[in-house]
């Protein structure tokens, strides 16, 4: 009998557990809500010369207008080593940095917006840099 009691308690100890973990998970707070949309200002990339790149980001499906902080990170293809460069907020939603890259090839950007206590970090997309 005594064993049957332990174990009836046993057993509703590890259920409200277990109910207890699934409940802390619905939460938390969904970072999945933040999108990106990375590109380029200018239709034609040439090396040596200035180029602007946007960040359309937002939160909940509006424009996210305030972040903390976004930056983007620039490496070529092939490169372990990258560049940061912090972003200007254009007020709209749009993230705006301005860089060179030094010569043609492949590279990949992605960019991290800090807003709070959340840091979201795109997707890496890919870019070509034309010869002049």
């Amino acid at each position: 009998m005594k064993k049957k009691i332990v174990f009836i308690i046993g057993l509703t100890f590890l259920m409200i557990s277990v109910f207890s973990i699934n409940i802390l998970k619905d939460v938390s707070y969904d970072e999945g809500s933040i999108e990106f949309d990375i590109k380029p200002v200018q239709d034609v990339l040439l090396p040596e010369r200035a180029i602007l790149i946007d960040a359309n980001i937002t939160k909940d499906y509006e424009e996210l207008k305030d972040a903390d902080e976004v930056y983007f990170e620039i490496k070529q293809k092939g490169s372990k080593n990258y560049t940061e460069a912090s972003a200007m907020n254009l007020k709209n939603g749009t993230y705006r940095i301005q860089t060179m890259f030094p010569k043609s090839g492949e590279y990949y950007l992605k960019a991290t917006v800090k807003d709070g206590d959340l840091t979201k970090i795109s997707p890496e997309i890919k870019i070509n840099v034309d010869k002049a």
